[in-house]
C-alpha cells in the first residue's frame, strides 16, 4: 500500500511538470531583411555587403554609434568583417518602420565554402545581438585571372528569381564555360557560355531579395581559369507596395528574441 502511494505521488510529479508552461520568449522589435547569398570570393581579397536593419518606427534599438563590432555568425576566422558602416534611413510619414543600412567589408582567409546564418552586432554595452538573415553561402577559391569583365552586370532588379548578367572577355582566346549562382548550382557549356543572358534561380531560393556574387570558370588559350562577378542585388528594386511585402516577410522569417 505504501508503495502504490509512492508510485502515485511520484505520477503525478510528473504530470505537473509536463502540465508546466515554458515562459514566453520576448520578441524584439528589430529584424534583418531577408536576403539569401551566395558570394564567390578570392581568398585575402576585401569584398562588400550590404545588409538593411529594421524596426518599428520611431523605436530604434540603439544608436547606429553604438555598435563597436559586426560579426558573421559561426566564421570568427573564415570570413572576417574588417570594416562597417552603419546609417539611419529617412522615414517617410506614411511608412511603419525605421531603419540602417549596413555596408559590411570583409575578407575570407580559407579557401572552401562556408555559410553563415546570421550577422552578430556586438553594442558598447558589451550586449551581442545575433540578426538571422538568411542561407548565406561564402565560396572562397583562388585569385581571379582576370580574363572576364563582369563591370557591365546590372547591380540590381526587381525579381529575385532571376540573374541576369553582362561580361565581356578581355581576351577573345577566352571561353566561359561554367557560371556558379549557388554553392551547388550552375550552368555549364563545354562549347562556351553567352557573354549575356539570364538564369532562372526561381527553383533554388525562398527570399525575396538574394544576393548572387558568381563564380566564372573558363577556358584561356586552353588553360582553365577562375573569375567572379561583382555582385547583384536579385529582388532589391521594387516600388512600396513591394517593398512593404519584402519588410513583412522579413519580420515573419527573421524573428529574433
Amino acid at each position: 500500500m505504501k508503495k502504490s502511494i509512492m508510485l502515485l505521488a511520484l505520477l503525478l510529479l510528473l504530470l505537473a511538470g509536463c502540465s508546466r508552461e515554458e515562459p514566453s520568449k520576448t520578441v524584439r522589435n528589430d529584424f534583418m531583411a531577408w536576403m539569401d547569398t551566395y558570394a564567390a570570393v578570392e581568398k585575402g581579397e576585401s569584398n562588400r555587403i550590404a545588409v538593411t536593419l529594421f524596426f518599428d518606427k520611431g523605436k530604434a534599438p540603439y544608436d547606429a554609434d553604438d555598435i563597436v563590432n559586426v560579426a558573421f555568425q559561426g566564421l570568427a576566422e573564415e570570413v572576417v568583417v574588417d570594416k562597417f558602416d552603419v546609417s539611419p534611413n529617412q522615414v517617410s510619414p506614411g511608412e511603419k518602420y525605421g531603419s540602417y543600412s549596413m555596408i559590411l567589408d570583409y575578407t575570407a582567409h580559407k579557401i572552401g565554402q562556408f555559410r553563415t546564418p546570421g550577422i552578430v552586432v556586438l553594442l558598447g554595452s558589451g550586449q551581442k545581438v545575433t540578426y538571422p538573415v538568411g542561407q548565406w553561402t561564402f565560396d572562397v577559391d583562388q585569385a581571379d585571372a582576370g580574363w572576364v569583365d563582369t563591370w557591365s552586370s546590372p547591380a540590381a532588379s526587381s525579381n529575385p528569381a532571376e540573374f541576369p548578367y553582362e561580361y565581356a572577355l578581355n581576351d577573345p582566346k577566352a571561353k566561359i564555360l561554367q557560371i556558379n549562382y549557388g554553392p551547388h548550382d550552375y550552368i555549364k557549356s563545354d562549347k562556351g557560355l553567352p557573354l549575356q543572358s539570364s538564369i532562372d534561380m526561381s527553383s533554388k531560393y525562398d527570399a525575396p531579395i538574394v544576393f548572387v556574387k558568381s563564380k566564372i570558370r573558363g577556358t584561356m588559350a586552353g588553360k582553365p581559369f577562375v573569375g567572379y562577378g561583382k555582385g547583384m542585388y536579385c529582388g532589391a528594386l521594387s516600388d512600396s507596395d513591394d517593398s512593404e511585402d519584402v519588410i513583412e516577410q522579413s519580420k515573419k522569417h527573421n524573428v529574433v528574441y
